[in-house]
């Protein structure tokens, strides 16, 4: 009997309700939890989550993964992506494959048994199956809320809703942004990145159960889960080690702080310059204010323009304003007079983020660290063309 039609017996067998208890799951069934190890591509650099299933069907050895981080390629599947309307999906694959995949990546598999009786792993199984049918497996991806650690928790507790969960409680849990920081921590460039586009939700603290949208944590906080008084999930035993040589590891050079501050440095620099030469307002200096208006355009389509809750109510708006094209693109000799107000305003609003950077208390959001060096530019050219718009006197 070949392998798929092996799990076609065991979908009827695991939906049948008339049939004795080994007849539903077969002659050594068995369920675990699979926690793959980060990789270096960003879409893996959190790791993975999912659920394997090995029996033996007719003296046949049966091994399949549960799989809740599929997607389906298209053409307009960046676009989707962008949007955030990428459905993923559940899928179900050979574990062999599944485990190869790994092992050219370089990254591990830990494996916890789930510790259950033959009727618990039937109820686990069934549902498994229901949600892996064509109606049934699409969702929309949420990174905090709808993942595919989330959903292997949500799938055993539905199945067991009587589990003690035991969570650890903290007098001052870790916030979402802070969580995947850890995993961004050679990750440089995505790490700012994604500093500047995630808005106040990445700012909050997760509730009880919350912290299981990253793999380690939901293998971590199932590992206290009990049922009946027993534990849910036994040992952990490594699969597939890390390889640690396929990593490659970014130079301190390659820092998004470093570029930062040098731009900032240079035009900056050469602003001052033009202000002691008393020279007008130059292409640099509109260009530079003119890539913070572009920025402020990216985070404005984020927020209003697709369905990624963490983009929304992104405060980086506040010094990456759209609004700073009147003055990268101003005609001083026809100068509006709210555009010089608004100057002034923009200078504030920068200038509080600023304080904000270096004093994360006062802040509405948390501000990336490396944005310090061009807020400080950015105010030197907004005195300076508050300077030489002001209107003369007599």
């Amino acid at each position: 009997m070949n392998r798929i039609l092996a799990c076609l017996v065991f979908v009827v067998l695991a939906q049948s309700a008339n049939a004795t208890v080994n007849n539903h799951v077969g002659e050594l069934p068995r369920l675990s939890l699979l926690t793959c190890s980060p990789g270096e591509e960003l879409y893996t650099c959190f790791g993975h989550s999912a659920i394997r299933y090995t029996d033996t069907l007719n003296g046949e050895w049966v091994d399949f993964v549960f799989n809740y981080g599929t997607f389906e390629f298209s053409d307009d599947f960046y676009l989707k992506f962008a949007r955030g309307k990428l459905n993923y999906m559940l899928s179900v694959e050979e574990f062999p494959g599944f485990q190869q995949g790994y092992l050219h990546g370089g990254r591990g598999i830990l494996e916890n048994e789930f510790l259950l009786s033959a009727e618990q792993i039937r109820t686990l199984g069934a549902l498994l199956i229901q949600n892996a049918k064509k109606e049934n497996k699409y969702f929309q991806y949420d990174f905090f809320y709808d993942n595919c650690a989330t959903r292997v928790r949500d799938i055993v507790l539905k199945a067991f809703p009587e589990i003690q969960q035991n969570e650890k409680t903290f007098s001052n849990r870790p916030k979402f942004r802070h969580d995947i920081d850890v995993y961004l921590a050679h990750q440089y460039w995505a790490d700012f990145g994604i500093d500047l586009v995630l808005g106040m939700p990445c700012d909050k603290t997760p509730e009880a159960g919350q912290t299981s949208f990253l793999p380690d944590s939901l293998q971590s906080n199932m590992m206290a889960w009990t049922l009946n008084g027993q534990k849910v999930l036994g040992r952990s035993s490594e699969i597939l080690p890390v390889d640690d040589s396929l990593y490659e590891k970014q130079s301190p050079s390659a820092k998004p702080i470093l570029y930062v501050t040098l731009s900032a440095l240079l035009f900056a620099g050469f602003s001052l310059y033009l202000w002691w030469k008393k020279r007008g307002w130059n292409f640099s200096e509109r260009l530079f204010l003119g890539f913070f208006g572009l920025l402020g355009v990216v985070l404005l389509v984020m927020w209003f323009l697709t369905d990624h809750t963490t983009t929304k109510w992104n405060f980086n708006i506040l010094w990456a304003n759209p609004m700073l094209f009147s003055l990268a693109f101003v005609r001083l000799a026809s100068l509006k007079a709210w555009i010089r107000k608004y100057a002034f305003l923009q200078m504030i609003l920068s200038a509080y983020v600023l304080l904000s950077v270096y004093i994360p208390a006062i802040g509405i959001q948390t501000f990336p660290d490396e944005i310090g060096a061009w807020l400080i530019a950015q105010l030197i050219l907004l005195v300076r063309f508050t300077r030489i718009t002001k209107p003369v006197q007599g």
